[in-house]
């Protein structure tokens, strides 16, 4: 993968799931997911982009469902990693919710960023019922109108809806989710449309 590729994947999957801590007088970086693929792919990521070494370890949730969660730490080179990536402002410890102008601009970058925001909140639902849709959920109203932008760019029609925790962007047609899933995952589709 190019590494400009790689670093727009590598910032959906941080700004959307990414933590920020304060360890041992520095700036940390936590990425949390329940999928243990996905924490492979962001220390992966991390390795190939920034030469960093990350940590991964495992905890089990307490709430509810009792999950695993993979956290993908980093304690070293965590701001200016986030300052290249456009997710810290360039001064101060400013985080920026849209994405960058640099990927934005770019369609195999949209891509991948639009492959690392599923990969770090996105779902699809039963493809079997009238209701069958693909959304990537969204903190930030700005950065969830960047990505239907990026999806619209490839003719995708998709819209947003706000939730009470934060905002949504989904396609409702299954040609279309055939074609957002085998654009940026290779999958064969076997939904009958």
């Amino acid at each position: 993968m190019h590494p400009e590729h790689a670093k727009a994947e590598l910032s959906a999957l941080i700004r959307m799931n990414g933590t920020l801590t304060i360890i041992r007088h520095q700036l940390g970086l936590d990425v949390v997911t329940e999928n243990p693929a996905i924490a492979r792919r962001i220390y992966s990521l991390i390795k190939q982009v920034y030469h960093q070494e990350a940590t991964l370890s495992v905890r089990r949730k307490m709430k509810l469902k009792k999950n695993n969660q993979y956290v993908v730490r980093l304690v070293q080179g965590v701001q200016p990693m986030l300052q290249d990536m456009d997710i810290l402002a360039a001064t101060g410890l400013t985080i920026n919710t849209s994405i960058s102008d640099a990927i934005m601009s770019e369609p195999q970058r949209m891509r991948s960023y639009l492959r690392g925001a599923f990969l770090a909140g996105g779902s699809v639902n039963n493809p079997e019922t009238s209701s069958y849709h693909l959304e990537i959920y969204s903190l930030y109203e700005d950065h969830n109108a960047d990505i239907l932008t990026m999806m619209n760019h490839f003719h995708l029609n998709a819209r947003a809806v706000q939730r009470r925790s934060g905002f949504i962007a989904y396609l409702k047609e299954a040609e279309k989710n055939c074609r957002f899933s085998q654009r940026y995952w290779c999958y064969e589709c076997h939904v009958e449309v």
